[in-house]
């Protein structure tokens, strides 16, 4: 598959190759796609409000469940195309930030690949 490639690292813009879209496909693709619905708010797109993760009821809260947030990860992870299986996870919840770093070994359609991400 193939979709056109956003820069993650910055402000999640298109990405440009001289005045033509770049593309990004096969284990990009999947590792794009992934970075994006982790960090998809439950509600925000209007063609689909029951999409996205539910981040003011279970993450951005005063005292939250890491076990079920880390579920909900799993969950987003899995369902997302190209993923095979999880070979490893790992989370770390900064509650003073309010932030939760996940990392994670996958199998995908592609073969092996790391992801790591900050929510």
């Amino acid at each position: 598959m193939k979709d056109i490639r956003l820069d993650l690292n910055d402000k999640h813009d298109m990405t440009l190759t001289g005045t033509d879209l770049s593309l990004v496909s096969d284990l990009d693709y999947i590792m794009q796609k992934l970075s994006i619905r982790l960090l998809f708010f439950y509600g925000e797109w209007y063609l689909d409000t029951t999409a996205g993760i539910r981040f003011y009821d279970h993450v951005l809260v005063k005292n939250p469940d890491i076990t079920l947030i880390d579920s909900l990860i799993k969950g987003v992870i899995l369902g997302t195309d190209g993923v095979l299986e999880i070979v490893s996870y790992q989370s770390v919840y900064d509650n003073a930030a309010r932030s939760l770093m996940i990392e994670t070994q996958l199998r995908t359609t592609y073969g092996d690949a790391y992801f790591k991400e900050t929510i």
